[in-house]
C-alpha cells in the first residue's frame, strides 16, 4: 500500500479518527501495487465490528475497474479513488472499517490482516491448482459525525455517558454553550451504557432552575424504545438521537437542562446535564 488520504479529514495532521459527517460526500484515494494478475477486481467496504465478524458498511460501486485500470497488471502503481456519501440514517458511532479489493476469479483464499499493508500468498488447492489471491486490506478508524461534541455533568452512578453531541453547535470548539436557534430544528445524540437491565425506558428533558427545583422543557417523545434498542441490557453502549425543535415562544436566554432516560419499574435512570443558550 501506498499513502491513504480522506478529504475532508482535517483531523489527520493529529494522527486522530476522521470525522465523516452524514449526508456530506466524502473522497477516499489511496496507492497500491498488487502482487499478482487479475481480469478485474471487486471493491467491499465493511464494518470491522470484531476480528471475526464483518458488516457491510455501505452500499458503493463493487466494480473496481470502473475506478482503475483493467485488467490488473502484477507490479503496477495503481489509485483507487471514489467519493461515497454517507446517508442520514446511519448511526453516529465510532467504527473501524476495512476496504478490500479482491479478484473474484479465485475459488479459494488465505487472508491476512495485516494493516495497510498487501500480502500476497499462494496455496495448492486439492485438484493441483495454483491460486493466488492478494486482498488489499486498509484500516482506516472513522469517527462517523454530524454534530460538536459538547461538554456535560453526568448526574447518576446506575449509568456512564461516553459522548453528548449536538448539531449546530460551533460554540463547542470553545466549550461554551450552544446557541440554540428557535424554531430551527437541533439534533441531539449520545452514547450511554448503562449499569442496569430494563424492559423500557422513558425520556424526560427539563430545565434546572435551581439544585431543588426542575421544570419541563418541552414535549418530546417519552418512549425511549422508539429511539433505541429495547430491553436494556446492563453494560451494552447504545446511541440515543433526538431532532428537539425549539418553538418561537421559547424564552429567550441560558439555561442548564438535564436529560434523563429511566426505568419506569425500578426508577434507575441514566442522567446528565449541559448548559444551552436560546437566541433569535
Amino acid at each position: 500500500m501506498g499513502e491513504v488520504r480522506v478529504d475532508p479529514c482535517p483531523q489527520a495532521v493529529h494522527n486522530a479518527a476522521c470525522r465523516i459527517r452524514r449526508r456530506r460526500p466524502g473522497s477516499i484515494s489511496f496507492k497500491f501495487t498488487p502482487h499478482f494478475d487479475a481480469e478485474r477486481l471487486e471493491t467491499t467496504l465493511v464494518w470491522v465490528k470484531s476480528e471475526t465478524e464483518e458488516l457491510p458498511m455501505v452500499s458503493l460501486e463493487r466494480d473496481a475497474c470502473k475506478n482503475i485500470q483493467c485488467p490488473i497488471k502484477s507490479g503496477e502503481l495503481q489509485t483507487y479513488a471514489l467519493t461515497a456519501p454517507v446517508e442520514a440514517k446511519f448511526p453516529i458511532s465510532s467504527y473501524t472499517i476495512r476496504w478490500r479489493l479482491k479478484d473474484p476469479s479465485q475459488q479459494a483464499a488465505i487472508e491476512f490482516n495485516a494493516g495497510s499493508m498487501c500480502l500476497a500468498h499462494s496455496l495448492k488447492s486439492t485438484q493441483a491448482n495454483m491460486l493466488r489471491l492478494c486482498s488489499l486490506l486498509l484500516l482506516l478508524a472513522a469517527t462517523l459525525v454530524s454534530c460538536e461534541v459538547i461538554h456535560f455533568q453526568s448526574c447518576s452512578d446506575e449509568c456512564s455517558i461516553a459522548q453528548v453531541r449536538v448539531d449546530p453547535c460551533p460554540q463547542a470548539a470553545h466549550n461554551a454553550a450552544c446557541n440554540i436557534r428557535r424554531r430551527r430544528p437541533t439534533t441531539m445524540s449520545f452514547d450511554f451504557t448503562p449499569k442496569f437491565n430494563a424492559a423500557t425506558l422513558e425520556t424526560t428533558l427539563v430545565w434546572v432552575k435551581s439544585e431543588t427545583h426542575e421544570l419541563p422543557l418541552i414535549s418530546l417523545e417519552r418512549d425511549t424504545c422508539k429511539t433505541i434498542s429495547c430491553p436494556i441490557k446492563s453494560g451494552e453502549q447504545q446511541t440515543y438521537t433526538m431532532d428537539v425543535p425549539i418553538e418561537a415562544k421559547f424564552p429567550i436566554s441560558g439555561y442548564t437542562i438535564r436529560w434523563r432516560l429511566t426505568d419506569p419499574v425500578s426508577k434507575q435512570h441514566c442522567c446528565f446535564q449541559h448548559d444551552i443558550k436560546v437566541v433569535r
